[in-house]
């Protein structure tokens, strides 16, 4: 049997251009539409109240600020803010849900839920939720809703569902767009007024992004906010309805001192939350409780007496509204029963669960089911104190037991990506290394990786990694969630980051192969008797670069997982794979160029050869 001879080089080429090809693309899909394999959205079912809650507002005013950082509206000077602090409660631990970009709790805000039911982790994300949102469950109602925004982001939550909608044209992440937004308001406040309305101020991210977040740009953008919404009070006062609406101001998320946000930081996350007038019980009162984006409009509608989707996981804030003990109660039992049923069905999908493990589950199930059913009884027997107690234990309990599940099902879902992962390339070398000793392959590189070139080439493709590095220390380029909201401005530094890394990984060994050669004795005279060698130093520096991006690919799929169930958790993570997938798998085309080349000159000596062995003979 004839030995088949296999290229290395090629093969390796192919094989991590294929590799992170793909990678790059479902990296691109996924950012946008994550398929997330634990979502529990489409087996919840409807929990009913177990009574008619009271109703203490029917009317409720949101006004959102889009990135003001706790801390800065707290320094600056904000009257009208003030004002209803002094009439309300104002949160101060109140955090974004993560990743902190704005459509990621556009949505948490809007459905009450979070990124493993809502499915939105990005910016990128732009089609309709498929969960209920608060504008939905109103619209079950005869209250009416109203709208007034910039862009597309709260009218991707709350569009399909609102009465009265003002859609005002404004540049994303502009400055001074917000006064457009303060008339359209204003006109449709008083021409068109409805029960539910919301109105979207964002000049204060854009001045966080343009200017930082430390700036005067962005704290005055957070004067004018105050300014626009004082004007929006007065009106409401001006109709005789301020006395009669429940008024919310919040923010998304903060802003970096030096601009940007998605991040996990303090600066990043910590947003604002007041809560003013009707119905809040607790007057210039600052709540120093962890409060969640999420915990908002389940707040909300337990003051209008309407009911919770099934799939709202957020908190209710009872400590701050003044609904009765009897209400508190039949909303207590709700939460509970929704968090055991998120258990439930978040149980039945975790298939990576040792017997013994799921068997703990199983043991205590039975008692937050009790506490639940001892709750209701209590509640029959009109002991409401006592029905809340049981209620919140057996919520707090099934959102333990969840958390817990969660954190063991990551846990052993990496270990076997790893193991499967280590299994599958132990396979693959024990192949090659069977098929080398029956000598039925034989591996070839073109000479690549001779004892004269691999240092050339590990020098070339080191330093050229090295000179990326330092370019994106000194020139800012931060690779974090804070830097880009957008692929567009990341990709400015990443082609600058990759056509650096081209040119340096081809031409730099050829300096290193010059300065190794030219004191040799036979070295080459003329530039063709170096190109072989520069042609070679090339590809093989090409070869060593693709290490670093293919070891990231690996370290990618250990953590969440192999084709086709790669995932991105956050949009930051994007960026990076941009440059280490999608763009660094084109630096493989020079590659196969160069080895082209190599090949074409082989056969022409080959050819030569023969040629003169032939004369000779």
């Amino acid at each position: 049997m004839s030995r088949k001879k296999i290229n290395m080089l090629v093969i390796w080429f192919i094989l991590i251009f294929a590799i992170q090809i793909s990678f790059g693309m479902r990296a691109l899909s996924s950012q946008f539409d994550l398929n997330n394999g634990l979502n529990i959205k489409d087996d919840l079912v409807p929990v009913s109240l177990v009574d008619t809650p009271e109703n203490i507002t029917d009317q409720v005013l949101i006004l959102f600020v889009d990135g003001m950082r706790y801390d800065r509206m707290l320094e600056v000077n904000t009257p009208n803010i003030d004002r209803l602090r002094a009439n309300g409660t104002t949160f101060s631990n109140y955090y974004s849900i993560q990743p902190s970009y704005s459509r990621v709790n556009y949505a948490s805000f809007s459905t009450g839920s979070t990124t493993n039911i809502t499915d939105v982790y990005a910016n990128g994300f732009d089609k309709e939720l498929e969960i209920p949102t608060f504008y939905d469950i109103i619209k079950t109602t005869d209250i009416s809703t109203g709208l007034v925004t910039g862009g597309g982001g709260w009218r991707m939550c709350l569009e399909r569902s609102t009465d009265v909608l003002v859609k005002v044209e404004t540049e994303y992440h502009g400055i001074n767009q917000d006064a457009l937004v303060r008339d359209a308001a204003l006109t449709s406040i008083e021409n068109n007024f409805t029960k539910i309305q919301m109105v979207t101020f964002s000049d204060v991210d854009g001045s966080g992004h343009e200017f930082g977040g430390a700036s005067e740009e962005y704290a005055q953008a957070i004067i004018n906010a105050d300014i626009y919404i004082g004007e929006i009070l007065d009106l409401y006062a001006s109709l005789g309805q301020l006395e009669n609406t429940t008024v919310i101001v919040f923010s998304d998320h903060g802003m970096l001192d030096v601009g940007g946000h998605g991040g996990l930081t303090e600066q990043e996350t910590h947003a604002c939350l007041i809560m003013s007038g009707k119905g809040i019980k607790s007057e210039g009162i600052i709540n120093d409780n962890l409060t969640r984006m999420n915990d908002v409009i389940p707040t909300i509608l337990a003051m209008m007496g309407l009911p919770l989707a099934p799939s709202m996981n957020g908190a209710i804030i009872f400590d701050n509204i003044a609904t009765s003990t009897k209400t508190n109660a039949i909303y207590c039992i709700q939460k509970a029963e929704i968090m055991l049923q998120h258990l439930n069905i978040s149980l039945a999908k975790v298939k990576l669960l040792s017997a013994k493990t799921r068997m703990i589950y199983t043991n205590l199930l039975p008692i937050v089911t009790s506490n639940i059913t001892f709750a209701k009884s209590q509640f029959t027997a009109t002991n409401y104190n006592e029905t809340i107690v049981s209620s919140q234990l057996a919520e707090q309990n099934s959102r333990l037991l969840l958390s817990n599940l969660f954190f063991q099902y990551g846990s052993v879902e990496k270990l076997t990506r790893n193991l499967m992962m280590i299994g599958i390339f132990v396979i693959i070398a024990l192949a090659i290394f069977i098929l080398l000793r029956l000598k039925l392959i034989e591996i070839t590189h073109f000479d690549v990786f001779t004892k004269e070139l691999i240092i050339p080439e590990i020098l070339g493709s080191v330093i050229a990694l090295l000179v990326v590095v330092v370019m994106f220390l000194i020139g800012g380029f931060n690779y974090g969630t804070s830097q880009f909201n957008s692929v567009n401005q990341a990709l400015i530094p990443n082609l600058t980051a990759f056509f650096i890394l081209l040119i340096l990984g081809i031409f730099l060994p050829w300096l290193f192969v010059y300065l190794r050669f030219r004191k040799e004795e036979n070295k080459p005279t003329t530039y063709k008797e170096w190109q072989k060698h520069f042609l070679r130093s090339s590809v093989g520096s090409i070869a060593f670069l693709s290490v670093s991006a293919f070891a990231y690919v690996l370290y990618y799929i250990s953590r969440y997982g192999p084709w086709p169930g790669w995932q991105l958790p956050n949009i930051a993570d994007f960026y990076g794979f941009m440059v280490i997938a999608n763009l660094s798998s084109f630096i493989y085309i020079a590659a196969f160029v160069l080895m082209l080349i190599i090949w074409l000159q082989s056969k022409k000596q080959l050819i030569n050869n023969q040629n003169s062995t032939e004369k000779e003979t």
